[in-house]
């Protein structure tokens, strides 16, 4: 056999190899991540909503009992859960009768500046994105509005949160390529302002 019938024989075992390898990686996506997949917030309980405001759980149980703010969910064994929007609703409701802005509702106030918080890490596998995702859902739970930009390859970030990488991860790139062509006008450069993000 000549040398170039090993190769040609060589690179048709390569092309197989990857198109097998391929359709495996696609097949699994398609089953972890399915266009229609959606995760759901879990519920919580009482005592973790209560922890979450800064609240005793006693007074959650008066105003449920005096009809004020969100009506929980009622387990089986009669017991109260929350859900993120009940939590939000009841910041505010709590935020009117506060002793000072901000106990219930943190956040900027007239006049401050939106914060950036940035994980970076020069190796990869160092938590990265496991460190911005816990950071930015427990900045949301206490009650701060939270943007988290994942602008990575592997998506991990937008998969975390419960959206497909198949689809927001090509429009992000979409947006960051054809923004990074573009050169603002000189008044839209001084009147920048930074975003929040939680990047990785």
């Amino acid at each position: 056999m000549s040398r170039d019938d090993a190769n040609g024989d060589l690179n048709t075992v390569i092309r197989e190899h990857s198109e097998w390898l391929a359709n495996q990686l696609h097949a699994q996506r398609a089953s972890l991540f399915p266009p229609d997949a959606a995760k759901t917030m879990r519920r919580f309980t009482s005592g973790e909503a209560a922890t979450l405001l800064d609240v005793n759980d006693s007074y959650l149980r008066k105003l449920h009992l005096d009809g004020k703010g969100p009506s929980p969910e009622m387990s089986s064994g009669n017991r109260r859960l929350y859900s993120a929007q009940d939590l939000q609703d009841l910041r505010e409701l709590l935020e009117k009768t506060a002793r000072k802005p901000g106990d219930y509702l943190p956040g900027r106030r007239e006049g401050d500046h939106l914060q950036i918080i940035g994980v970076m890490n020069f190796k990869g596998g160092s938590g990265k994105t496991t460190t911005s995702a816990h950071l930015a859902q427990r900045l949301a739970l206490k009650g701060y509005r939270v943007l988290a930009i994942d602008l990575d390859p592997q998506a991990s970030m937008t998969a975390l949160h419960g959206s497909s990488p198949n689809t927001t991860c090509k429009t992000a790139a979409r947006f960051t390529t054809r923004s990074a062509t573009r050169t603002p006008p000189r008044s839209a450069r001084s009147s920048a302002r930074p975003i929040s993000r939680i990047s990785t």
